[in-house]
């Protein structure tokens, strides 16, 4: 469970502070490191991003492991990789559901008219981790094909180790656009190696919580109110 949370925040801080290829593995399952199994389907689009129903690529038959992104080496396969496949959604028109503007407006924005499939976080909610796993798996896979590795997984960041509280190095270095995982608008101190403050990666304090139901409009509890 702990390290559900550390991927889902982990991309939601991705999106927060920065504001195709093909995959040729087919298979009749795709076990992920939690077990669960996936029926392959077809590829994405590669058009204007006009569909606003695309298909996703087709999975693996084999086991897909997350692990934690300060065990990669900066230019290691999996960054390399990883920066592939963020440098090609960047590059995807906004209107494109597989783009990375497009993914981030599915979790919030304040852009209008609203696209298909905007503003769907679930917060105060019960459906909170299940939504954000969904979120995940899919944004995954769509990274996935992007990258042009068939083996490509998210990574997690264990910002509630001491030693690993800083954004690594490889999104702040080189400072430039050359590099995709970089965005000068992040906040100085995130850009320059500062640590995360430990209140704002203390996760002990929610596990505390055992309020997993609240009244209409109170955002009192863990969980969410009645469905």
């Amino acid at each position: 469970m702990t390290r559900l949370i550390q991927c889902i925040l982990f991309i939601l801080l991705s999106f927060i502070l920065s504001c195709t290829g093909n995959s040729s593995n087919t298979g009749n399952s795709n076990n992920t490191s939690n077990g669960e199994t996936e029926t392959p389907v077809p590829q994405p689009p590669n058009g204007d991003g006009n569909n606003t129903n695309p298909t996703l690529p087709p999975g693996e038959p084999k086991d897909m492991i997350r692990k934690n992104i300060y065990s990669w080496a900066s230019n290691g396969p999996e960054m390399t990789a990883y920066k592939k496949g963020i440098a090609a959604m960047k590059a995807r028109s906004a209107n494109d559901p597989t783009s990375w503007a497009y993914q981030a407006a599915i979790h919030g924005s304040n852009v209008s008219p609203e696209k298909a499939a905007w503003n769907q976080c679930q917060h105060q909610s019960f459906f909170f981790l299940s939504w954000h796993r969904m979120y995940l798996y899919y944004f995954e896979r769509i990274l996935r094909v992007a990258s042009e590795d068939p083996e490509f997984t998210l990574p997690y960041w264990n910002y509630s180790d001491p030693d690993e509280r800083a954004i690594p190095a490889a999104f702040r270095t080189p400072a430039n656009s050359s590099n995709p995982l970089y965005v000068q608008d992040r906040n100085p101190g995130v850009n320059e190696g500062f640590a995360v403050p430990a209140s704002a990666t203390d996760y002990e304090a929610a596990f505390e919580y055992d309020n997993f139901f609240s009244a209409e409009g109170s955002p009192l509890s863990f969980g969410g109110q009645e469905v």
